[in-house]
């Protein structure tokens, strides 16, 4: 495999981009990205919809001509990809999404009739306005087009948009149809081309960590989201792409298959490989995973790198924490903590000087004895006044014996707390329950290990419960422009102090308050993510709130 970078989100004044240069073309602007350094590929992403000319301006007929533009380009220049996509839906009612795919070259959209866009539909294939979820929407669509390696990359992500899935639960068609989402995007109408104006260093991988301890497969992306003619020029930062060679299907691959990183340096080259896997992988496999990371740098010395391994628990609901980290350019580990048929994903989160590097995870089971013939149809924490009830059920049993719950403060380290004695054998859908009487205070992880006749052991999915003592915020609204209302969900809030910080973690704001509902004025205050906290007698609450 090689090394490829770039950026999958500019647009060009077939749609709202080339602000400076009206008139310009998709061909232009590739010629331009292809003289910048460290820059492999430009993916242009023009909007998907038309509200007035460049704004965003899309039509139907000028998404065609990018299409053919992009493909000439590469032919005519073997050494740069150009890639041509959308980025479908509005960012008021939903959120953006990048889309590619190597030969599906339709236009999605919703707008029908008589327009500025001069045709009777604006579209090649129908999909409703802000349908991200149903049957008929983006997502389900994008995995209608799999056979082209068809991926969608979350723009810009907001908390709940795209129909609010990173706080409803699991969607299979979801994590089917998305690849990436972006950890740091923009400044998207920057004018600089001197490489010194990056976006807001790592702005959305809050966004990311969530996704991923929701249990969803994805890796991070950079995006510049140019709006003005300076591909690849106003920051260093990239996407970077590992595929076996410089061509359109390569690199549409190594996007669908998550063999990406997110890096703040345009040549910082990251091999991280576990059990020899690269970075995208889901295995299974005996023995604890052995995780190996190598940096290497033409232009920066790597000897001063910090490279950190994060583990998390898919479904767990909890970020990603730190396990291992080395000083330079190389990393070897074991994780034998991880148990046997556990799983869990690990990423690698770079610090060299002042540039950061994000990889995609390594999803990794451990399987030293093989799958054992017990079915677990469902698994359920759920808190009962100060107790846990633990309910799961089987649709199958064979020479199984009984069932461990385990009980972990961290996810990595169980003690056993109670046991059930299991049918031994049947073919029926059978109920089991458990109670924890004493959980921990703050967070507390659950885990049924079924044992058969011959002490070969099966694990369950994780479940997470939380008895912190703390009190929730509400924050609206969320984004935000001139003013954001906090509220607290208990009565007496008398000695409580709000602050409000910014994405560098400087406090900005900060008051006393007496009262459950307090409105903040924003509207001086710069653009970008922020963090709430409300704190009373040991008590702590902390919301996001974006700005814009």
């Amino acid at each position: 495999n090689n090394y490829y970078f770039g950026n999958l989100h500019a647009h060009s004044d077939y749609s709202d981009g080339n602000q400076d240069n009206p008139g310009f073309t998709p061909f232009d602007d590739y010629t331009y990205a292809m003289s910048s350094q460290c820059m492999d590929y430009l993916g242009i992403s023009e909007h998907n919809h038309y509200t007035s000319n460049n704004n965003p301006g899309n039509r139907l007929s000028t998404y065609g001509l990018g299409i053919t533009q992009a493909s000439n380009f590469t032919t005519a220049n073997p050494g740069f990809i150009a890639l041509y996509g959308m980025e479908w839906g509005v960012i008021s009612n939903g959120g953006h999404v990048l889309v590619y795919g190597d030969g599906m070259n339709n236009l999605w959209g919703w707008e029908s009739g008589s327009g500025g866009w001069g045709a009777t539909n604006n579209y090649n294939d129908f999909i409703a306005k802000s349908d991200y979820t149903s049957g008929a929407g983006l997502f389900q669509t994008v995995n209608n087009n799999s056979a082209t390696n068809t991926f969608a990359s979350l723009a810009h992500p907001n908390d709940n948009d795209y129909g609010n899935l990173a706080n409803i639960g699991y969607s299979a068609t979801f994590d089917a149809a998305v690849a990436l989402t972006a950890v740091e995007s923009g400044p998207s109408t920057s004018t600089n081309t001197t490489y010194s104006n990056p976006g807001s260093s790592m702005g959305y991988l809050w966004y990311y960590q969530k996704l991923l301890s929701r249990g969803y497969h994805l890796a991070p992306a950079i995006d510049h989201d140019n709006h003005n003619t300076t591909f690849g020029r106003t920051t260093y930062s990239r996407s970077a792409v590992v595929a076996p060679a410089l061509s359109k299907t390569s690199i549409i691959s190594g996007f669908r298959n998550m063999h990406v990183y997110a890096t703040q340096d345009c040549d910082t080259k990251v091999d991280f490989t576990l059990n020899t896997k690269i970075m995208g992988n889901s295995l299974v496999a005996a023995g604890a995973p052995v995780i190996a990371v190598n940096l290497s740098d033409v232009s920066t010395s790597t000897a001063g790198a910090i490279i950190k391994i994060m583990f998390g628990v898919p479904g767990s609901n909890n970020i990603a924490t730190e396990i291992y980290a080395a000083t330079g350019s190389s990393l070897q580990y074991v994780d034998n903590a991880l148990a046997n048929l556990a799983t869990g994903y690990y990423y690698i989160d770079i610090t060299n000087g002042s540039s950061r590097m994000v990889t995609a995870p390594v999803w990794y089971t451990r399987s030293d004895n093989g799958a054992l013939p017990v079915t677990f149809s469902s698994f359920t924490a759920q808190k009962q006044d100060k107790i846990v009830k633990l309910n799961w059920t089987t649709e199958q049993e064979f020479n199984s014996n009984h069932f461990i719950i385990e009980r972990s403060a961290d996810g990595r380290n169980w003690q056993s707390i109670a046991s059930r004695a299991a049918a031994g054998n049947s073919s029926n859908h059978l109920a089991y329950i458990a109670y924890d009487n004493l959980p921990l205070n703050g967070t507390s992880y659950y885990r049924i290990k079924q044992v058969d006749k011959d002490g070969k052991l099966q694990v369950s999915v994780v479940r997470v419960v939380n008895f912190d003592a703390g009190y929730s915020i509400t924050v609206a609204p969320n984004p935000a422009k001139d003013f954001v209302v906090v509220t607290m969900d208990r009565i007496n809030n008398a000695g409580s102090t709000i602050q409000l910080f910014n994405a560098s973690g400087n406090l900005i704001y900060t008051e006393k308050i007496n009262l459950s509902k307090i409105k903040i004025n924003t509207s001086a205050f710069a653009r970008g993510l922020y963090f709430i906290k409300i704190s009373n007698a040991g008590e702590v609450a902390l919301q996001k709130v974006l700005l814009q």
